[in-house]
């Protein structure tokens, strides 16, 4: 586990809320049709964009159906959003960013090496703000086990 060291900018994003997902299976492609039916509806080009999951929680420490899961698109312009839609900004700063290759259901594996290997035996402290991952490519186009997601977790310095 070698994660790359970013400092990287704040980041604007719409989003809204993945209600449940630990309970329904559909819950992330339901949350993902309603953003991008929203981001086609108001002319904005799905190509220049990045795609991202925003996790304030993590769901072996907070109950699951209490955990606060965003689904994202990031938006350099300035979006109206309303009703089930939101805009927020991740803060910048530096991260860990640890790529993924493989399918999504494997992430808990990963997220588990992090906490409990890398960041023990690491120089780097987390910082309090939320963890994302960023898709770089879609299940719609690639077979699962080429899934490519890269997981950005907060620290500093130790």
């Amino acid at each position: 586990m070698s994660p790359k060291i970013k400092t990287i900018r704040d980041k604007t994003v719409i989003y809204t809320r993945v209600h449940n997902p630990y309970q329904y299976a559909d819950a992330y492609i339901k949350a993902w049709k309603k953003l991008l039916h929203f981001m086609k509806l108001n002319g904005i080009p799905g190509g220049l964009y990045e795609y991202l999951t925003l996790n304030h929680d993590i769901s072996t420490i907070t109950r699951p159906e209490n955990c606060r899961i965003y689904a994202c698109i990031s938006c350099p312009e300035k979006i109206q959003a309303d009703g089930i839609f939101g805009i927020q900004t991740i803060p910048g700063g530096l991260y860990a960013v640890f790529l993924h290759k493989g399918p999504y259901k494997e992430l808990d594996t990963l997220y588990c090496n992090i906490y409990r290997n890398w960041i023990t035996e690491s120089n780097y402290h987390l910082r309090d703000t939320c963890f994302f991952e960023k898709y770089l490519n879609s299940p719609d186009v690639v077979p699962g086990e080429e899934l490519l997601t890269e997981v950005y977790i907060p620290i500093d310095h130790g």
